[in-house]
């Protein structure tokens, strides 16, 4: 019995040297430069504040108001727009124009619901139509289009005077004098028009559009999704009856409207008057940059690519690196929840400078080389507080840009606030600039506790 435990313990022994000696055969025979060796660092960058001269905006978000706000500034915003003619429609024989109205639908607005907000509707009367194919930006001359003596109506409102819900939106009716709208007695000639898909330009060249303003209230926006025209009219008919009884006229009402749908033009003019003070003032304070919808101020980061270059170069180990991950973290400062007189930017996208205007003129969507998108999240500090921020994955777009161009020695991108539309699967179908109120402060790339920062991890073979 004694002899068999011997001959097992030696079995055993023999057993785990043999496997130690397989598990490690790997290493044994691996030279030591060969080895998979991991790197990490973080990079600094350089921020700023700059002036944003203008934005492109669609006709299914437009502000319309003043909102006097003493930190970003006095906002001024009205719409230009042409009218989208029926297509296809005949009118019935002998029908009679009766009214006109504008109707303006909008689900929200912003600032203070019970100030009073008085709303003029011009008509666009120097004959320049906005050309079909062409995206026009929000520092657009309303003198080029309109002389502003033209008045086809006015009223006088608070954004929630009207009932309604976001279900059931609400819609402000402004009744146009029709004598002015088509000229001097040429209201009724619609009647007798009809607009087929190669003959519109005839409608715009009588009708150029509108020029909708506010001409009183400072507190409060309208963020309005459909504007269109209703053209009221009737007509009468003969109604037959039967058991030799007379026959009747009978008459009916109806309307036909004329919609700002995205087969034409809708520019939502934007002006901020004391702009170049709030820069002004936003600058002194190295420490914090700012973001700022809609048009007014944006942020510039430039990140230092030849010294990204020369830490993936040397490596570890002399090796050259891959990069496997780049998060670049950008916190939010000076946020009270309570207190926001402006929502905080919900999406930023991070889109490389040279590619600006071109970008959303085009409608381009994200890709891996020039831009990245990020939206508002937050975590909580050691002292359970929340902490709002902002993280894009520069990954693919530092990969890119070092493959493409490795002489270049820095990289510089805008950070410009958006809104963003999917589609049923949930992808990303358009990405706009956001033209509702939307700001941010967030801490520079100077910022003394928490400056904006890009953390890499590396890899090399």
């Amino acid at each position: 019995m004694r002899w068999q435990f011997i001959f097992i313990l030696a079995i055993s022994i023999a057993f785990f040297s043999c496997e130690n000696d397989l598990t490690n055969i790997g290493a044994n025979i691996q030279p030591a430069g060969d080895a998979i060796v991991l790197g990490i660092d973080s990079f600094g960058v350089s921020s700023e504040n700059f002036d944003v001269e203008f934005i492109y905006s669609k006709h299914d978000s437009l502000l319309l108001g003043t909102f006097i706000d003493e930190t970003y500034g006095t906002l001024y915003a009205d719409v230009l727009t042409q009218l989208q003619p029926p297509v296809n429609v005949s009118y019935p024989d002998k029908a009679i124009a009766d009214s006109a109205k504008l109707l303006m639908v909008y689900y929200s607005w912003f600032g203070d619901k019970y100030s009073p907000l008085e709303v003029n509707v011009y008509k666009m009367d120097k004959g320049k139509t906005f050309a079909e194919s062409e995206l026009y930006p929000s520092n657009i001359k309303v003198d080029d289009y309109s002389s502003k003596s033209v008045l086809l109506g006015s009223k006088v409102f608070t954004a929630t005077e009207y009932a309604g819900t976001r279900v059931n939106p609400y819609r402000i009716e402004i009744d146009l004098d029709t004598n002015l709208i088509f000229g001097q007695n040429k209201f009724s000639s619609e009647l007798t028009q009809t607009y087929t898909l190669g003959n519109e330009a005839v409608f715009h060249n009588k009708f150029n559009g509108l020029y909708i303003t506010s001409n009183f209230g400072s507190a409060s926006l309208l963020n309005v999704q459909n504007i269109y025209m209703r053209y009221y009219y009737h007509y009468t008919y003969l109604r037959k009856t039967v058991d030799g009884l007379k026959d009747s006229t009978a008459t009916v009402s109806h309307y036909q409207d004329y919609p700002a749908n995205e087969e034409v033009r809708t520019v939502n003019r934007v002006e901020l008057p004391k702009k170049t003070a709030v820069l002004q003032a936003f600058n002194a304070d190295k420490t914090v940059n700012v973001i700022s919808a809609p048009a007014n101020i944006y942020t510039r980061v430039t990140f230092p690519l030849k010294a990204i270059k020369d830490s993936l170069t040397k490596g570890v180990n002399g090796k050259t690196m891959l990069i496997n991950r780049a998060i670049f973290r950008v916190d939010a400062t000076d946020v009270q929840d309570t207190t926001l007189a402006v929502p905080l930017v919900g999406s930023i996208l991070m889109l490389n400078e040279d590619s600006v205007d071109n970008y959303f003129k085009t409608r381009k969507l994200p890709t891996t080389y020039n831009s990245v998108l990020a939206s508002i999240t937050y975590e909580y500090d050691s002292d359970n507080n929340v902490q709002y921020l902002y993280k894009f994955d520069m990954s693919k777009v530092l990969t890119h840009e070092l493959a493409k161009n490795p002489a270049l020695n820095e990289l510089k991108f805008r950070l410009i606030p958006v809104s963003i539309s999917y589609d049923g699967s949930q992808n990303i179908k358009e990405i706009k600039q956001q033209n509702l109120m939307r700001a941010v402060k967030i801490c520079s790339g100077t910022h003394p506790t928490k400056p904006m920062k890009l953390q890499m991890v590396y890899s090399g073979f």
